[in-house]
């Protein structure tokens, strides 16, 4: 009979903790603004002295579209708004060292300004200066491991923006 009450309990316990920790299903009668049936999106404009970065965080907002399926990507003679994003800054900072002073871990982060547009007529729809997101990654002293876990906090952190990109211009900024 205890052994019965402990699972049940574990049972409930279990499940209080899974309904009491905030999670929740987005909205999914979310739409995009009026008129806004399709987007184009160009390649950044990478400000930083990162080579490279603006395509990481293209092609992930880009991905981000196609893979929920709500609005169409075209050309941007064919769009509705276009989402203008440039990166205006990518810093790496340390985080943790080995004990020679050697660094061990870095936190990249990455500050962007992100405008969606109407194409027929130039109006802002919504505009973001100051979008950021931070990461971590570990160094190695294999240089090409090293570069390797840089790309990868990279690519990150771009779907990460990327989403919060993508939920904003749905839940009404």
């Amino acid at each position: 009979m205890l052994p019965k009450l402990i699972k049940t309990g574990m049972v409930i316990l279990t499940a209080f903790f899974i309904c009491g920790c905030g999670y929740h299903f987005i909205d999914t009668e979310n739409s995009p603004p009026s008129g806004i049936n399709n987007i184009c999106i160009p390649i950044f404009i990478n400000k930083t002295r990162e080579p490279g970065i603006e395509t990481p965080f293209t092609n992930s907002l880009i991905n981000e579209f196609i893979t929920r399926k709500k609005i169409d990507i075209v050309a941007s003679d064919k769009a509705d708004a276009i989402v203008k994003g440039i990166i205006k800054s990518f810093n790496l900072a340390s985080i943790s060292y080995q004990r020679n002073d050697v660094v061990q871990e870095y936190r990249v982060t990455i500050v962007m300004e992100v405008t969606l547009i109407r194409n027929d007529n130039g109006e802002i729809i919504w505009k973001d200066r100051n979008l950021r997101e931070t990461g971590e990654y570990r160094v190695d002293t294999n240089v090409a491991a090293a570069e390797a876990n840089k790309d990868a906090a990279i690519i990150d952190l771009a779907n990460k923006i990327s989403e919060e990109i993508h939920n904003r211009i749905f839940e009404n900024f």
